[in-house]
């Protein structure tokens, strides 16, 4: 399971940021599957 918990990306309604930032957590039921979740994250 991954979870979003947050999104941060600028002040301005009509503009797209030069970057975001989000945050969250992920759960596994096996140690194999969180690295697997990680690496995809990253990707």
């Amino acid at each position: 399971v991954i979870t979003v918990t947050f999104v941060q990306g600028g002040e301005a309604l009509n503009a797209i940021p030069s970057s975001v930032k989000f945050g969250g957590s992920i759960q596994s039921f096996s140690t194999e599957w969180l690295h697997h979740l990680r690496k995809r994250v990253k990707e």
